[in-house]
């Protein structure tokens, strides 16, 4: 994704009273359906180059509510997230039955949360992928950059969005999501399977791995703008957001080598330099 001069990027893009910030539409198919049309909505309007994923829905973000949301009893779902090995090592999806696949429960183990963040993660950039239809602008999936973001990355990737946007808390962050991209790029390697007896393999040729997907960086209001921005010297960065509005002549100064963006209102920015 090439982010030109004057391009605007939407980032900010789920209205919700709820503490949850738009994950509760996720949880059933009638908040997805309802998150689908505002999505629609956005692309609607026309007058963005790009628009992300707006939920929230990391297992930090998930555990920090008022009531832990994996035991929270309050809050109903209706999502297939747990898989399961068949004999000829294809995976089924299991509907939620009882506890044992089942959140809310007490005692999720911490592979389970992960699972489950990441089921949410598809969902959002399902359901903004579905609004788009056959339009023009990109679509991209926004996650938050932590000890899980290159998982969230490579699952992300597998619904082909067109550009990822990283909320990252600084430099060091930053260099984080540059390096897990950069360790995902698309290359020919060879992989293995495991037969029915499961016992792993190596296969007799290489195979294509990994994914060629840019990222928008979004750093916190205190990171050091640019630290990020030398942090993001990389062919896998569209651009960087500044955390506060930018002139022209600020944005150039930065020296960067990937499109730096100001935000502007209503949780957008534009495209100021190079």
């Amino acid at each position: 994704m090439q982010l030109s001069k004057g391009a605007r990027i939407l980032l900010k893009t789920v209205a919700s009273g709820d503490s949850l910030l738009g994950a509760e539409l996720l949880l059933k198919a009638e908040g997805r359906a309802a998150l689908t049309e505002q999505y629609a909505a956005l692309f609607k309007k026309g007058n963005f180059a790009a628009i992300a994923t707006g939920t929230t829905w990391g297992v930090p973000f998930l555990e920090s509510q008022a009531v832990p949301f994996f035991e929270d009893y309050g809050r109903d779902n209706d999502i297939s997230y747990y898989e399961v090995n068949e004999p000829d090592q294809t995976l089924k999806k299991t509907q939620p039955s009882g506890y044992r696949h089942c959140v809310p429960r007490s005692l999720v183990s911490e592979g389970e949360k992960k699972l489950f963040a990441e089921t949410l993660l598809a969902l959002d950039l399902e359901c903004l992928l579905a609004a788009r239809g056959d339009g023009a602008a990109a679509a991209g999936l926004s996650l938050d950059v932590d000890g899980d973001a290159e998982a969230y990355l490579k699952v992300g990737a597998a619904s082909a969005p067109d550009f990822f946007v990283a909320r990252v808390a600084d430099a060091a962050a930053a260099a984080l999501a540059v390096a897990a991209l950069e360790a995902n790029r698309s290359r020919m390697a060879l992989g293995s399977h495991v037969d029915l007896k499961g016992i792993r393999h190596d296969d007799a040729e290489e195979s294509p791995v990994g994914f060629d997907i840019p990222v928008v960086l979004v750093p916190g209001a205190a990171a050091d703008l640019a630290a990020v921005v030398a942090a993001a010297r990389s062919p896998a960065v569209a651009g960087v957001v500044a955390p506060a509005p930018l002139g022209a002549d600020e944005a150039a100064a930065l020296g960067a080598t990937c499109a730096v963006l100001s935000p502007e209102g209503a949780g957008a920015a534009v495209v100021f330099a190079p």
